[in-house]
């Protein structure tokens, strides 16, 4: 008997399935959904989970209580983490590669076409994606750089500290392959970003990074591909990291500085200021 495995399908309803899922768990209506992880990048499989990041409006007793919802549960398709609106901003402006990937996800979701106009009329910062991005990139792109040399540095040590569930992965290739692949990529990044923070370009810093996220280039994916199928030797692998992490030290310390210098300034008042009016008219 041969088994034919295939994709699973990122579609309306596959999307829909999974907010039914958050519903049910959590009793929260999502307003905004993007499909976070290797279905952007081009290098999902078969085996792929669907992860996303969500999106929700405060309650009463959220506002009352000062309190901010943030979650992640387990659906059938993978895992969704659901964060208060409010916290957009802080999450934009930590230039986490994570929620940055808001940009240029394939797949996102809205409850309706309404209620998407009514969030973007609401916050006009989210309709001009590439706008937004090279914004942020403008004034955070130091932190972007920080935060990269983080996530690289966390992927290098679950290499080879899988958690319990991917155990039989590192007991089968001698490390954790999909740890290394994005290990890997973070560090494309960091270099990407490096050198769009250092070098003046007439290529806008989203369309630089578009092709980035997305692996638009055959040999960029294949490469990796290959470390995350566990093609790369584990002795292979470990160097490569080990090259790398040399050069992340460089960049931490010589980049770090200028974070202190950087500024938030209008742009996430505007941000924020948009989303308190989003929220306080969905309670009118």
């Amino acid at each position: 008997m041969v088994l034919i495995l295939f994709r699973m399908e990122v579609n309306k309803d596959v999307l829909d399935a999974i907010v039914s899922a958050v519903k049910e768990k959590t009793e929260r209506d999502l307003i905004f959904m993007f499909v976070q992880g290797s279905q952007n990048y081009n290098l999902d499989t078969p085996q792929s989970d669907i992860d996303c990041k969500a999106f929700t409006v405060p309650t009463f007793a959220d506002l009352y209580f000062g309190k901010r919802y943030s979650t992640t549960i387990d659906t059938d398709y993978g895992q969704v983490t659901i964060h208060d609106i409010r916290m957009l901003p802080e999450l934009l402006f930590k230039m986490n590669p994570t929620y940055l990937e808001m940009f240029f996800s394939k797949h996102t979701w809205f409850p309706s076409e309404e209620k998407k106009q009514e969030l973007l009329e609401a916050i006009p910062l989210l309709k001009d994606y590439p706008a937004l991005f090279n914004a942020l990139f403008k004034y955070r792109k130091y932190h972007m750089i920080e935060s990269l040399c983080g996530v690289f540095k966390t992927k290098c040590r679950e290499t080879l500290k899988p958690t319990f569930a991917r155990r039989p992965v590192i007991e089968k290739y001698g490390y954790d392959i999909k740890a290394a692949c994005h290990g890997v990529r973070y560090f494309r990044l960091l270099t990407l970003a490096i050198s769009a923070a250092t070098h003046a370009s007439s290529k806008s810093a989203y369309d630089k990074f578009l092709s980035e996220y997305r692996l638009q280039t055959d040999n960029s994916r294949d490469f990796l591909m290959n470390i995350k199928q566990g093609y790369l030797p584990k002795e292979d692998a470990l160097a490569l990291l080990n090259n790398e992490n040399e050069y992340v030290k460089w960049a931490r310390d010589e980049f770090d500085p200028y974070c202190k210098t950087e500024t938030e300034g209008i742009l996430c008042r505007e941000l924020n200021d948009s989303i308190y009016q989003y929220c306080k008219k969905q309670y009118r």
